[in-house]
């Protein structure tokens, strides 16, 4: 499904999606982080381009893995 997210995108005109907040609990968040436990982060993924992921310093070991 997330390689049909740029064409749902344009087909709605959608120039972003902005995600934030924990990865538990957040089935949009999870699902982009895929699984990594993340406190409070923020995802922006612009059409065509690959999400952004900005999170606490402490937990770059758990970003890295999504």
């Amino acid at each position: 499904m997330k390689s049909d997210l740029d064409r749902l995108m344009d087909e709605q005109e959608v120039v972003a999606i902005i995600i934030f907040g924990k990865s538990r609990h957040n089935p949009n968040m999870a699902y982009f982080v895929q699984g990594a436990t993340l406190s409070y982060a923020i995802l922006i993924k612009a059409k065509k381009q690959k999400p952004i992921l900005f999170h606490h310093t402490m937990e770059r070991g758990e970003a890295h893995q999504s």
